[in-house]
């Protein structure tokens, strides 16, 4: 009997959750949710972001541009990564994209973006460019942790890893093939310069986010927030009521599927059927009403007080009023008031505005008072 309450109580929970913890539509709220984003991602930014971003898995992190290859790599414990930019030129990346394009342990890797480019596809365009004309092409990357690793400020350098672990790195050139001899001498670590290198023209990715949250046109963000969720605003149309009806609405909730605790006890079987208000009473007043309609809110202003809690819900809002939409109502009644949704036309079988919901708690019934209202009700 207990396990069959706490099943009821989260029924009856699920079917009024929308009254009793629903959330009025105002401006402060969007402004507040908006406010509450930006600051969310600029902290974000801050903490090991490139870490939750790229898969730190290194033969598979953010993938611009790669081409899978038949052929074994040169050394399976081992894997490659060279530094690359656009300042060491068009021709020269485009030899490299073509000489490792068999070797599946290289990767060529990019720091960021160039000062022009805006997003991630647009370096995409320019490694197809450096690749154009190219049958088979080496697995390209942008990572700048690779370049962090090293505090990398010029380029080529290629580096050598065993699994996540760098074991040795060499400026100046582009050729796995030496820093494997290297290692096999016993030689790791920083091997020294062996060519000539170039400036990294690519900007590092945590620099360029940053910048960009830094130059945030916060305040517009957020109007333009609340202008957009006025303008998207979407309501359920109800009919006005043409006559004043009482009706009484049975809140039978039928289960669905069998519900077995972990323990294989049964709780509830299909087909079974809970009328939810013997479980738990319904101690409210629900006004539903139309809110761009004067003699409806004239009704609503002139109800009488209740030793019920009220809860007032609108049909519809003057989305063309935005940030005094909700505001300008609730000051006309005197509370707070909140936006139907479908969920509760179903729960209490309403057809029409404006409706004032209760329960009789004696016979589990809800009773649904609709009322016709005139020009007589200003």
């Amino acid at each position: 009997m207990v396990k069959t309450r706490t099943y009821l109580l989260a029924v009856m929970f699920a079917t009024y959750s929308h009254i009793t913890v629903a959330n009025n539509p105002t401006t402060a709220n969007i402004a507040d949710n908006s406010q509450a984003a930006i600051e969310r991602g600029t902290a974000a930014l801050k903490d090991d972001f490139l870490d939750k971003l790229i898969t730190r898995k290194r033969d598979s992190e953010l993938a611009v541009f790669s081409e899978d290859t038949n052929q074994s790599a040169v050394n399976d414990d081992m894997r490659f990564v060279i530094l690359v930019s656009d300042d060491m030129g068009k021709s020269r990346l485009k030899s490299l994209i073509s000489a490792f394009s068999n070797r599946n342990d290289v990767s060529l890797v990019i720091r960021g973006l160039l000062p022009q480019e805006r997003t991630i596809t647009d370096v995409g365009r320019r490694i197809m460019g450096y690749a154009d004309g190219l049958k088979s092409l080496a697995n390209v990357s942008l990572d700048p942790r690779y370049f962090d690793e090293i505090a990398a400020e010029n380029v080529p350098v290629t580096m050598a890893y065993r699994g996540d672990s760098l074991i040795a790195y060499a400026s100046g050139l582009a050729n796995p093939n030496y820093l494997t001899e290297q290692i096999e001498l016993g030689n790791t670590g920083d091997l020294g310069n062996f060519g000539s290198v170039v400036n990294i023209s690519e900007k590092h990715m945590t620099d360029i986010l940053m910048e960009r949250a830094a130059n945030l046109d916060k305040d517009k963000i957020i109007a333009q927030a609340k202008d957009n969720f006025w303008s998207n605003m979407r309501f359920v149309e109800l009919p006005k009521a043409t006559k004043d009806t009482v009706r009484y609405f049975e809140p039978k909730v039928v289960i669905q599927n069998d519900i077995i605790s972990p323990k294989g006890d049964v709780i509830a079987l299909r087909g079974d059927t809970f009328n939810t208000l013997k479980t738990m009473p319904f101690l409210m007043r629900v006004v539903i009403f139309d809110a761009t309609d004067i003699n409806q809110l004239n009704f609503v202003k002139s109800l009488p007080k209740s030793h019920l809690r009220t809860k007032y819900i609108a049909s519809k809002f003057d989305v063309s009023l935005k940030n005094d939409a909700v505001k300008s109502i609730e000051q006309y009644i005197a509370s707070p008031v909140y936006k139907l949704e479908s969920d509760l036309i179903h729960a209490f079988n309403i057809k029409s505005v404006p409706s004032v919901i209760t329960a009789d708690n004696k016979i589990n019934q809800f009773i649904i008072r609709e009322y016709k209202v005139s020009e007589a009700a200003q």
